[in-house]
């Protein structure tokens, strides 16, 4: 699976909850005769009530110390989503004698209760005993694909995080984590800002040198307005990947926020124009040529990535452009438009006096 693939899957995952399928049907038989514990847990099962099934096995099983009615009631508790009585009844299940499959099973659902318990050594100690070299992807897709739909994307995310070091070379950890990190980060931009998304990218570069993360990161830190260290990390990535248009974009971009360096990111610009027309290429560009002066260019460039899409960025940069060039009517039909599309987004509500105060002047 690709990382874009990758992304849109965890998009679309992100807010949902459920994650355990119903357990197969037990083909137990009562294991002696009047046993009426066992028929009431069927009893429950057949109604499609996993709790009140999983705790008459779990009595049951604790009752005749019986390995397939411990089993049934891990099942039917993990189906219920009551992680205490799941824990007990793995604890159970797991002083048999198991074969080789059900081993793997005991890891796979000590992993999960570790991942609920937020309990990070025995969380190691499962991942490293049902995960090895012969281990597939899919075995792998499929545990992170479960851990992905936890209601708790904090939670997800620290998981998939030490997952990741746990396994630092395994391309699958790295890659479910980064695409998480991007989807997670995209919903709290848009709901407190660039402060979070920076922290999780920055602690997977840490991890993980990777060029495309490295570029995301400098973005949200120039956001942060955090210009050093967004430059450090673009000119490593740029030495490294000199034809990457969004790093050569990022880095002619970070040049003309700061109002230096412009003959620079002139350079940058235009060798990133001649790989990508991306609208946030053309937008850097006609900010560009803002800052140097030359409206008529700027004005070109920033309407055609405005045309392309309505960005709260490009829409700040062509209102103030307006002003400037005393085109009040078009810049307040963008100031209009923003305040219905983007009234919340923190970079309007950090710009927003700023540019209608322009039109005083």
């Amino acid at each position: 699976m690709n990382m874009k693939s990758l992304i849109v899957l965890f998009g679309l995952m992100v807010s949902a909850t459920g994650c355990v399928s119903a357990p197969v049907k037990s083909d137990v038989p009562p294991i002696a005769e009047g046993v009426y514990g066992v028929l009431l847990a069927e009893s429950y099962f057949a109604k499609g009530e996993y709790h009140g099934a999983a705790q008459w096995y779990f009595r049951e099983a604790e009752r005749y110390k019986d390995k397939r009615l411990a089993k049934l009631a891990m099942d039917n508790a993990l189906s219920a989503r009551d992680m205490e009585l799941t824990q007990k009844a793995h604890a159970l299940w797991s002083e048999f004698e198991l074969t080789e499959q059900e081993t793997q099973q005991r890891d796979r659902i000590g992993l999960l209760l570790s991942i609920y318990a937020q309990d990070h050594d025995a969380m190691a100690d499962y991942a490293k005993s049902y995960f090895d070299e012969k281990s597939s992807v899919e075995e792998k897709e499929r545990l992170l694909g479960w851990i992905s739909r936890l209601p708790d994307r904090d939670r997800v995310w620290h998981t998939m995080m030490r997952l990741s070091k746990l396994f630092k070379d395994d391309d699958t950890f790295r890659d479910y984590w980064y695409a998480y990190t991007i989807v997670y980060s995209r919903l709290l931009i848009e709901s407190e800002g660039y402060q979070r998304p920076a922290m999780m990218m920055s602690a997977f570069v840490e991890v993980h040198a990777d060029i495309e993360a490295k570029t995301v990161l400098s973005m949200w830190l120039m956001s942060l307005e955090e210009y050093e260290q967004a430059e450090n990390y673009l000119v490593e990535v740029v030495e490294v990947d000199s034809e990457n248009p969004e790093a050569l974009n990022a880095l002619g971009y970070l040049y003309v926020e700061q109002n230096k360096n412009l003959d620079k990111a002139e350079v940058l610009l235009e060798k990133a124009l001649s790989l990508s027309k991306e609208f946030h290429i053309q937008d850097s560009y006609g900010w560009l040529q803002y800052k140097k002066g030359d409206y008529e260019r700027a004005e070109q460039y920033l309407k055609a990535a405005l045309n392309e899409k309505f960005d709260v960025e490009i829409a700040i940069h062509l209102a103030e452009l307006y002003h400037v060039t005393n085109k009040g009517a078009l810049a307040n039909e963008l100031v209009e438009r923003l305040n219905k599309d983007f009234a919340d987004h923190p970079k309007w509500l950090k710009e927003r006096d700023r540019i209608i105060g322009l039109e005083k002047k």
